[in-house]
């Protein structure tokens, strides 16, 4: 006999949310939340994530795309900025920022699309990225 064997069908779904349940429907409830204040995640801008996804996807497999490494700038800019302005003390350096996308388009046959949400990919794989050109890096070589 199971722990779960007491509980009907309908507890059981309800008490064990499978992970097709959460992932692949936005109107999902938690056990406890009420549907009333259930909520979207944080980030409201899907456009952008999708985005993001579809260009990782892409350049996982075509590491040269150009419109995918554009499209993965133009969403994530502010993130990959951040980053390069907390540990290069820069936003704006060509050289650098190259340094930085080469660093992120060949990583990105590592995401993974089931597990990784894409914004949050980025941001830290440009945490990563910015940290080892960091370290690598002296203006006197620019």
């Amino acid at each position: 006999m199971t722990i779960l064997a007491h509980l009907t069908d309908r507890e059981k779904r309800r008490e064990v949310p499978h992970r097709s349940d959460v992932s692949t429907s936005d109107s999902y409830v938690f056990p406890g939340i009420s549907e009333a204040t259930a909520e979207f995640p944080l980030q409201s801008d899907y456009g952008a994530r999708e985005k993001t996804r579809a260009a990782l996807l892409t350049l996982g497999e075509r590491a040269g795309d150009k419109l995918a490494v554009n499209t993965l700038w133009q969403e994530n800019s502010d993130a990959i900025e951040g980053e390069m302005h907390r540990h290069l003390h820069t936003s704006s350096d060509s050289s650098l920022l190259a340094r930085i996308l080469s660093g992120l388009v060949s990583q990105s046959r590592f995401f993974c699309d089931e597990v990784d949400d894409p914004e949050a990919w980025v941001a830290r794989c440009a945490n990563l990225e910015a940290r080892r050109v960091a370290m690598n890096w002296r203006p006197d070589r620019i």
